[in-house]
């Protein structure tokens, strides 16, 4: 009998154990591990990370033990510990509560994936994809984009009045997508130290940097949201597309594109006028259509290239201009009425013999190019009363 009561007790002991059933051995520490690098935005499940980690025990043995790491996603970039619970069975015990861990060193991506993983600029993928520049967006850099949302390309997609897939065929596409293009690395910071100022886009045209109370502001409308820092550079998250000069008159020519549009626009063009007014809202602009501007170039005496060189003629062109949307059942309805100009100028409409008139000058007929606004063509021009006395003066 005494043998098997010593037998039992050699058990026990082998096993670690005493006559309560508790553990003897306990973890006295857990071996570190090297550390490993993980992308921005990734999950600490898609690292090759250690299944089992190596511990020391009270008696001075190591053992391996499995470990179970926390689900994390990395959305800081720099160094962050990873920490993995130790499972182990009824032999060991951690009265110290010891976990493992693990230093991951998160890294960016290049711009161009981090588009796609941010979400929000799908359109801006398909659009670098369609001109190839997803290409240039992969390459060491720096670069610095601003990055309009997909937001930002719906509104654009509006006032074009075209699909997507017609804007992705744009022969103009690549020329857009430079424009929001710099070469260097830009942080919000830099671009801060750089108000007010103009930087140099890839297309090659210029773009108007200011601030906006803390915001930094890109040519007077698109306001900076959100900075991202990338492998190969920054985005800027933007609410409006940048539209370039050259931008603005392709889109002029689509929208008009008519012989009966063209002359007045084209100095309208080469004045150098403000044209964001048509491209951050709604604007109703009275056009002379081609007849009448042409009576008005033989009256002066001058082509196309004479009248801009006048004195008073920008200020001509923007009388025409008005903000927000006058639609002609709204302006026969409210005639007579007063509606004012860009300028602050006040111009009477009225209701004659059935005919809707502008100082005098009848309106033709209407059409709508979406958020734009309106165009009405009128058959003359618009001249403001001390131009009108300056050019003419014998009338």
């Amino acid at each position: 009998m005494k043998k098997l009561g010593l037998i039992f007790l050699f058990v026990l002991l082998l096993y670690g154990c005493n006559f309560n059933g508790e553990t003897d051995l306990s973890i006295e520490s857990v071996e570190s591990h090297s550390s490993l690098e993980g992308m921005i935005y990734s999950e600490a499940k898609d690292l090759d990370l250690p299944t089992h980690v190596s511990v020391t025990l009270s008696d001075g043995s190591i053992i391996s033990v499995p470990v179970q790491w926390e689900d994390k996603v990395f959305d800081t970039l720099g160094s962050t510990t990873l920490v993995g619970d130790l499972e182990l069975n009824d032999t060991v015990s951690n009265p110290q509560q010891l976990h493992a861990t693990i230093s991951i060193n998160v890294i960016s991506r290049l711009i161009i994936d981090m588009l796609e993983i941010k979400g929000n600029y799908s359109t801006l993928v398909l659009a670098l994809q369609a001109s190839e520049l997803d290409r240039v967006l992969s390459l060491e850099g720096p670069y610095t984009l601003f990055a309009p949302t997909d937001e930002a390309f719906e509104t654009l997609l509006t006032i074009l009045d075209i699909n997507l897939e017609n804007f992705l065929e744009r022969d103009d596409l690549e020329a857009i997508l430079l424009y929001h293009l710099l070469t260097g690395n830009y942080s919000e910071n830099v671009l801060i130290a750089a108000v007010p100022g103009t930087l140099t886009t890839l297309e090659g045209a210029t773009i108007d940097v200011r601030l906006q109370g803390a915001r930094v502001e890109i040519n007077q409308s698109s306001v900076v949201q959100e900075s991202i820092q990338a492998k190969n550079g920054w985005i800027h998250k933007v609410d409006r597309v940048l539209v370039s000069q050259s931008t603005v008159d392709s889109v002029i020519d689509d929208i008009f594109g008519n012989d009966v549009l063209e002359m007045f626009l084209d100095v309208l063009l080469e004045s150098g006028l403000p044209l964001d007014i048509l491209l951050t809202g709604s604007a109703t602009v009275f056009v002379p259509n081609e007849d009448a501007f042409t009576r008005l170039l033989e009256d002066l005496d001058v082509d196309i290239e004479g009248f801009i060189m006048l004195d008073g003629a920008v200020e001509l062109l923007s009388y025409h201009i008005f903000a927000g949307s006058y639609l002609a059942d709204q302006l026969y309805n409210d005639a007579p009425i007063n509606i004012r100009n860009i300028r602050g100028d006040l111009l009477r409409v009225e209701v004659v013999e059935g005919n809707l008139m502008i100082k005098d000058i009848q309106v033709q007929s209407t059409e709508t190019f979406g958020e734009f606004g309106l165009v009405h063509i009128i058959d003359g021009v618009l001249i403001p009363p001390h131009l009108q006395e300056a050019w003419f003066p014998n009338d």
